[in-house]
């Protein structure tokens, strides 16, 4: 779907073999809950959506794999709890994106990727994420990896590449389920303690 619209065509619902739907240059307000009548829409793809206000989630528990790119910052969704069957969420390359996004009622969800923002990390939440074994945010802003990075306890795969880090928490020792971590195109002088405690790395 292609164009200024502000909904979702209606001609899309009785679609049901539909496993993938891709809006570019939209106007969508709304990914409405009449999208799970389409039970086999597993991959929602959203580019360049143009609203003053945030994107509204219905409720969801078909979709697996959701991508927003392009946005304003403060058009992207408050929460992603609504997309309960979610495992896949890819926020790379969107307008002034510097908060971490809220998907620690996400319990399904396996892959995060914010690759090219403005992310920081301060305003990581000291509340556990289980779920998620894959979290990519290279090309952001961050300077330092913080305590709150142990919560996420399923981590297998963290890639910080091209950010500014100088310090790492000695927290990221408590990912013991952490396989593959890349810092390269940054600043640290050493490898950084924490890691020496990682023992599937």
């Amino acid at each position: 779907v292609s164009g200024g619209y502000t909904k979702i065509p209606k001609t899309i619902i009785p679609c049901t073999n539909l496993e993938e739907l891709e809006l570019v240059n939209t106007q969508v307000k709304k990914l409405p809950k009449n999208l799970e009548r389409l039970q086999k829409l597993k991959s929602i793809y959203v580019y360049n959506n143009q609203t003053k206000r945030a994107l509204k989630l219905g409720k969801n528990n078909i979709t697996q794999e959701l991508l927003l790119r392009g946005f304003e910052a403060h058009t992207l969704p408050k929460s992603y709890k609504k997309f309960s069957s979610l495992e896949e969420l890819d926020l790379s390359r969107n307008i002034g994106l510097a908060s971490f996004p809220d998907v620690y009622q996400n319990k399904k969800l396996k892959k995060l990727n914010l690759l090219e923002n403005r992310l920081t990390l301060t305003d990581l939440k000291p509340i556990p994420q289980t779920s998620l074994t894959e979290l990519n945010l290279q090309k952001n802003k961050i300077h330092k990896i913080p305590d709150a990075i142990a919560n996420f306890t399923a981590l297998k795969k963290l890639s910080l590449n091209y950010n500014e880090i100088t310090e790492v928490s000695k927290n990221i020792g408590a990912l013991t389920q952490l396989e593959e971590v890349s810092f390269y195109h940054n600043k640290l002088k050493s490898i950084p303690l924490g890691i020496y405690d990682l023992s599937s790395l």
